[in-house]
């Protein structure tokens, strides 16, 4: 433990303080190569008989004058270091037009300014490199440097384009010069380290290698990691009445993770292993109990994904986790077993969404369902021997998949094997249940059937609120949690550090337990998932793809800062299992442009969870508009008729009325009445 705590500092004196050890070294480099002329020039006179003061009558007040106009003007931020950096920024954009301006004019140039300045135009290709990839893998773009390196870009291909065809082209020996110097200086290099060619390219690959691990760390530091998973390969959790395969057909029973399934959460533990572990260094590879929270749904099949997870998340060990001293027979390899906790079903906002809305089977497409697949209804109610409607095809669909899946060879219900129109008709009307149930938009192939506006309900927002939101806001919460405890760390007083009356799952102090915490984890189901895409925003309900997230499919949230502006910004990757984990930041909608914590919770306003799915799915329709114009109209219309009917009625009565027998009092108070006779 103490070596590996020795380890972790010398790698953050390295990586930390100095951004990365290959910065480092060259940055070092570039200052020394930066003052070595300044040097040369003040230690050896001679130098300076070389200066031509007839030519150079570039006055440098024409660059500094705009470029210190240009820094007031346009900065980041009006503070005198960013005036004073953007200032630099133009400045050096500009700084070689007096060389530029002297060769012009006179048609040569120095050789080691010639050489100097070819070097430097090479860095800056490289520093837009540096941009793209920057651009795309971090979502950074800074304009001002953007605007101003491209300028000095144009400026030293003009210096290029003057030094070839004015100095190289009219001195054939240049040209040998300048192989001689490029071969001088690999020389020095391999005499310093005392390298063969062999080993000078492993030692300049190793740096290449480190600067690009290092790169992520350099500029931003991650905060906090939350990752949300669908549990692993599972047996039906249910089947129909007549249905050949029933639950002592399946080993465990209904609903069971396999051993499948273990073997593919094992498999995405490895994989958040690698980027969390060994590649950022950002979880510690030993359990420890303050840096994770992991929590589950109370089903079998998360719970049991959860802890194959974490297998292949911590990996072996050096036997201080778990008792080694009992032997391998007494104690399964290296396991670690990791605290996974859970909530009551009714309590828990990841439980399996309900899909059996009342809501819905009010709407106009509920009812066109019910007509269009009429045929399919009849048939499944007859040959299930039980009542079918739509909200009843997953079940159907998802016992038939997973018996293909697993029982190979042997053959379905006689009425569908082999026929694959009913097949198909099934997983049709599932995909647009399943649209329904998560208030997805439409889909072309569906577009008669997917839920429109209907009076006050607006399904496409209300279902990913009601069951997209509460998920959405969890990770939401974990993160302004995190920062406002990070906002307090450093307080004087030690009550000052806490957030009053607000405690962990675990029942401490918030900021005290929140400080060390870096890993959230959640085991859940497909329809979670499903509900998360949906307040993200994406089409279908595997995010680029119709029916439900595969098993084992994984969405993380990390949240980054920036070590220089200290803007926080989110970072959402998807891992679907046996595929390249894909982040998908910019395919949420709201964050196209923006990936800022503050843009991602501003974006997620509009599915703050309200009601509780129970109570909404309770609520009726009241139809105002839309389709129903027609419907209102006839029953505002039957209203007016009937209360100017009870009024033609009634005048017709009391016109025959005699009111000579009419009497009535009304009493004001205790003595005094009114009376009224008539004439």
């Amino acid at each position: 433990m103490e070596n590996m705590e020795n380890q972790n500092l010398v790698q953050e004196f390295l990586f930390t303080l100095f951004g990365s050890f290959y910065q480092f070294c060259f940055n070092l480099q570039h200052r020394y190569e930066g003052a070595f002329p300044l040097n040369l020039n003040r230690i050896f006179s001679f130098f300076l008989a070389t200066y031509d003061r007839n030519h150079d009558t570039f006055r440098i007040e024409i660059l500094l004058i705009p470029s210190v106009i240009l820094a007031l003007l346009i900065n980041h931020e009006f503070t005198i270091f960013e005036v004073l950096w953007t200032f630099s920024i133009y400045l050096e954009a500009v700084a070689i037009m007096p060389q530029l301006f002297m060769l012009s004019r006179t048609g040569a140039a120095e050789t080691i300014t010639a050489h100097y300045l070819f070097a430097l135009g090479s860095y800056r290709g490289l520093y837009i490199l540096n941009w793209v990839y920057r651009y795309y893998m971090e979502n950074h773009l800074d304009v001002i440097a953007l605007v101003a390196g491209v300028a000095q870009t144009v400026l030293y291909a003009d210096f290029f384009y003057l030094y070839i065809t004015r100095v190289v082209q009219q001195d054939k020996k240049l040209k040998k010069q300048i192989r001689e110097l490029i071969f001088l200086q690999f020389s020095l290099i391999i005499h310093f380290f005392g390298m063969n060619k062999c080993s000078l390219f492993s030692f300049i690959l190793i740096l290449f290698i480190s600067s690009v691990i290092s790169n992520l760390n350099e500029n931003s530091e991650l905060i906090l990691v939350q990752a949300i998973w669908r549990h692993g390969d599972r047996s039906p959790t249910k089947t129909f009445k007549t249905d050949k395969y029933q639950e002592e057909n399946w080993p465990q029973g209904w609903g069971q993770l396999t051993p499948l399934g273990m073997a593919q959460h094992v498999e995405l533990g490895q994989k958040l292993r690698k980027r969390y572990i060994q590649e950022l260094n950002f979880v510690a590879p030993r359990y420890n109990s303050h840096e994770i929270y992991v929590r589950s749904t109370d089903w079998n099949r998360t719970l049991t994904s959860a802890i194959s997870n974490f297998i292949g998340f911590y990996g072996p060990g050096s036997g201080e986790d778990y008792p080694k001293d009992l032997g391998p027979n007494n104690w399964p390899g290296w396991y670690v077993p990791i605290a996974i906790h859970s909530l009551p079903g009714t309590e828990d906002f990841m439980a399996p969404s309900e899909t059996n809305c009342t809501r819905l089977r009010l709407t106009p497409e509920y009812n066109q369902s019910l007509n269009e697949f009429k045929w399919l209804l009849d048939l499944l109610s007859e040959k299930t021997e039980q009542k079918v409607d739509p909200f009843d095809m997953w079940m159907i669909d998802d016992a038939f998949y997973i018996e293909v899946v697993k029982l190979k060879g042997k053959p379905l219900v006689d009425w569908a094997e082999g026929n694959q129109t009913i097949l198909d008709s099934i997983k049709e009307l599932d995909y647009i249940q399943d649209r329904w149930t998560f208030g997805l938009g439409l889909f072309p192939s569906f577009l008669q059937n997917d839920l429109k506006p209907l009076g006050d309900a607006n399904f496409r927002q209300e279902f990913s609120r009601i069951l997209g939101g509460p998920i959405l806001w969890k990770f939401i919460t974990n993160m302004k949690e995190k920062l406002a405890c990070l906002h307090r760390m450093n307080a004087v007083k030690e009550i000052d550090r806490e957030i009053k009356g607000r405690t962990s799952p675990l029942g401490a102090p918030l900021c005290k337990w929140m400080n060390k915490m870096k890993y959230f984890a959640y085991s859940a189901h497909d329809s979670t998932l499903s509900s998360l895409f949906s307040a993200l925003g994406f089409p279908k309900t595997n995010y680029d793809e119709d029916g439900y997230p595969h098993y084992s499919t994984c969405v993380t949230f990390e949240l980054w800062r920036g070590k220089n502006t200290g803007e926080f910004n989110v970072k959402v990757i998807l891992w679907k299992p046996s595929a390249t984990p894909k982040e998908i930041t910019k395919d949420i909608e709201g964050c196209q442009n923006s990936s800022t914590l503050e843009q991602f919770i501003k974006r997620s306003e509009p599915y703050k969870m309200l009601p509780s799915p129970k109570d909404y799915c309770s609520q009726l329709l009241k139809p105002l508009n839309g389709a129903n114009n027609l419907i209102n109209w006839k029953l505002k219309m039957l209203l007016l008729l009937a209360f100017f009917t009870t009024i033609f009625f009634t005048k017709k009565k009391l016109s025959n009325f005699d009111a000579t027998n009419l009497r009535w009092s009304c009493k004001i108070n205790e003595s005094y009445k009114i009376k009224y006779k008539p004439p």
